[in-house]
């Protein structure tokens, strides 16, 4: 028998991408309340936008929306479009604190995706 706590710890500590990159659960990182929070928050605070791009020589708008946020204004190119990232914003430079305190790395750049 395997107790809650030790099935949490089984998954924060495995790779869900094991041949395709790295991908590790922190269930812990957030409480339900303080998701919700940063839920509600995004979605009033953050730019979002419709995904474009060329795929088959078509020009698409996704149904997806996605920001860039960063410590900087990178510009990136993908499938003909530029992207430009905004610059955070204090609720995503939060959140970033708090995800790299817990992985013990620093992120210079977030991109979100809304379905």
């Amino acid at each position: 028998m395997t107790h809650s706590s030790d099935a949490h710890t089984n998954e924060r500590n495995s790779n869900l991408l094991p041949h395709d990159g790295v991908a590790v659960y922190h269930p812990s990182l957030l409480s339900v309340a303080d998701a919700d929070r940063y839920f509600n928050y995004l979605m009033q605070s953050v730019v979002w936008q419709r995904d474009e791009l060329i795929m088959f020589g078509k020009h698409i708008t996704t149904q997806r929306e996605v920001a860039w946020y960063g410590d900087y204004p990178y510009e990136y190119t993908y499938s003909h479009t530029k992207k430009t990232a905004l610059l955070w914003n204090e609720g995503l430079l939060k959140l970033k604190h708090q995800v790299e305190n817990k992985c013990g790395c620093e992120f210079n750049s977030c991109l979100l995706n809304l379905y």
